[in-house]
């Protein structure tokens, strides 16, 4: 137009600067939401939501200052910037020719509006129909940690050396396998939270492999770092070491430790009730039902049977007769079995104290029957009691542990998931469950689906809050009611294509693709605000509106595709999880490139039919008005 290079950076500022205000705020009231939800939500991303806020209203600033200036400077006056030859002058050709074609498609799709609509309309309630139910759900999606865990239960009452020797057993399976760094065994204890629930005896053993560093993406990361993934190294080693344990009459579980969380299984379900025996009856058949279930792998629950005990149970009436206390016989047991350390050895020339455990020989307390001739003490008469004269001794078996939850018993059952388990495994484990007779106990999802249950409510409400500030953002900048109706019915769009992408690259919906959701609700907006901001601004200058629509397509195509681009590309390294623990944020980038991708696309053509209907609703209705005062 023959400006200045100050007065066109002024100018081009202005032209665009009320589309890039209106995009910059729905960006900031979409992510102000996401650092004030509460629960786990909130403390997993407030940081992240106020951050972004912040950054976004700083690029405005930007925006409006340091971008005209450098552009006044970089541009000199009289400098045309159409190439005539190279890269750029062949897509300068071919943008001016997709410019016009979209040009001509919007005239076309303003003449074909009810198709257009309809269509549109079809495929976005196909995609997500046939989509959402088939997607799992997840708290937050696992990731590559390097650690693999085999836990190991030998038969209840094994001595630590057997248990140690089945653990040597399988440790030599492990000898030569290039992907493991190193290895930790724990014989005597499994730790809660490393792909099981925390178990303690001696007939418990974990074996953690932690494996090398894993290559990058593109194969790169030099030499020593891991090709394989955790879950195919543990696929690989599974059948060898179930051999082993199948053999030595052993139970053995092997799992790639995955939950950022640190949890165990990926399926937890608790069992509570107030009969102990009416809870290890349902609980036991509950494990031989699930087994059924297709893509389950490794169910259990959080029964043992613990380590054999003698019980003395002393008859009140015969000690009390014999002029025995209850406590005596208490503590002969406890001295007899574990014996007592009160005494001292001490040693002048050293000058040390050791300590002398007193304790009744092996040989004296192998058997109940041994343990019941113990001495306990002389009677009224002076004549010496045993034990056993007093008490009647069994061999049984006790429990490892009795666990409580608000006055209930309660067990847990886990089970992990075949790599290509449906996503409504777990509502199956439930459904059958509940199919047992189950009068007198509860049951309860636990784990992740408990979480996910306690922090719906929160995400929910900060997607209603985002969409309600969005749309009150653009209503007071566009200062009409109708026309962010019309931009936000982007957002289905975008879903559409959230959902296809999840779909597509076999990722479920957990918290995380639910922050790229949100993040999409200030994304998709943006193409909208940037076509209608100048179909209205050549509405005023009193262009035609159909004819509005197409020179705003034409002339905004640019930016559009600039901006959309950009995402997409800036996206695409976390999508294609480049980088330590990128499978927890690569759900995120799927979500906003697929949900950009086609709300881009068909924004382009929806969009300005949509606004055209609008339009149209809105002069009918002032004609009626006005023909209705006339009369």
């Amino acid at each position: 137009k023959g400006e200045t290079p100050k007065e066109a950076a002024i100018n081009g500022r202005a032209e665009i600067g009320f589309a890039d205000l209106t995009t910059t705020l729905v960006d900031v009231v979409v992510f102000v939401p996401i650092g004030f939800m509460g629960g786990i939500v909130g403390g997993f991303f407030k940081e992240f939501g106020l951050t972004i806020a912040t950054a976004t209203l700083l690029s405005l600033v930007v925006s409006f200052s340091l971008t005209p200036m450098l552009a006044s400077r970089l541009y000199r006056q009289g400098e045309t910037l159409v190439a005539t030859k190279g890269v750029y002058f062949l897509f300068e050709r071919f943008y001016r020719r997709l410019e016009t074609g979209y040009s001509r498609l919007i005239g076309w799709a303003l003449g074909h509006r009810a198709g257009v609509l309809l269509s549109s309309l079809i495929l976005v309630v196909c995609v997500i129909g046939f989509t959402a139910p088939r997607l799992g759900t997840d708290f937050i999606p696992g990731s590559d940690q390097g650690l693999i865990a085999i836990n190991l239960e030998t038969v209840p009452g094994s001595s630590l050396l057997k248990t140690d020797a089945v653990t040597r057993e399988i440790e030599a399976t492990l000898n030569g396998i290039p992907d493991v760094q190193a290895r930790v065994a724990d014989i005597g204890e499994i730790v809660g939270g490393f792909g099981s629930l925390p178990h303690q005896g001696s007939q418990f053993a974990q074996i953690n492999l932690f494996l090398r560093e894993k290559r990058g993406v593109l194969g790169l990361g030099g030499s020593g770092k891991r090709s394989r993934t955790d879950l195919a190294i543990a696929d690989s080693i599974r059948e060898k070491i179930m051999a082993i344990a199948q053999k030595q009459g052993a139970r053995a579980t092997v799992a790639a430790v995955r939950s950022v969380q640190g949890v165990g299984a990926p399926v937890e379900i608790q069992l509570r009730s107030s009969d102990s025996n009416l809870l290890a009856n349902y609980a036991t058949e509950a494990l031989s039902k699930i087994k059924a279930i297709p893509g389950i792998r490794d169910p259990d629950i959080s029964l043992r049977v613990g380590k054999p005990e003698v019980r003395a149970q002393v008859d009140i009436a015969r000690a009390a007769l014999l002029g025995v206390p209850s406590a005596v016989a208490g503590s002969l047991i406890r001295l007899s079995l574990t014996g007592n350390t009160d005494s001292i050895f001490h040693e002048p020339e050293k000058g040390s104290d050791l300590p002398l455990r007193v304790i009744a020989r092996p040989e004296d307390r192998a058997t109940p029957a041994q343990i019941a001739d113990l001495y306990l003490m002389t009677d009224k008469s002076g004549s010496p009691v045993s034990l056993g004269d007093v008490a009647t001794l069994t061999q049984a078996v006790g429990q490892n542990s009795i666990e409580r939850i608000v006055g209930m018993r309660y067990l847990t059952l886990t089970a992990y998931l075949e790599p290509n388990a449906p996503p409504d495994t777990q509502d199956k484990i439930l459904a059958s469950l509940k199919a047992l007779p189950h009068e007198g106990i509860t049951i309860y999802p636990a784990g992740d689906a408990e979480i996910i249950g306690e922090n719906i409510p929160y995400f929910v409400s900060a997607l209603g809050m985002a969409v309600l500030l969005v749309y009150f953002v653009m209503a007071a900048l566009f200062n009409r009611l109708g026309v962010p109706f019309v931009i936000l019915f982007a957002l289905p769009m975008a879903l559409a294509g959230a959902f296809g992408a999840l779909y597509l690259t076999k990722e479920s919906l957990s918290l995380v693709s639910g922050i790229g959701m949100l993040m999409l609700i200030g994304l998709m907006g943006r193409n909208a605000i940037l076509l209608l901001d100048y179909t209205n601004t050549l509405q005023t200058q009193g262009m035609a509106r159909n004819e509005a629509l197409k020179r705003a397509g034409a002339t905004r195509l640019r930016p559009i595709l600039m901006t959309t681009t950009a995402t997409i590309v800036g996206m695409l390294p976390v999508a294609l999880r480049i980088g330590e623990a990128s499978e927890v944020r690569a759900p995120m980038a799927i979500v906003v490139i697929g949900g950009l991708l086609v709300s881009t696309v068909l924004t382009l053509f929806v969009i300005p039919v949509l606004f055209s209907v609008y339009d149209d609703l809105v002069q009918n209705l002032r004609r009626r008005k006005n023909s209705t005062g006339n009369s």
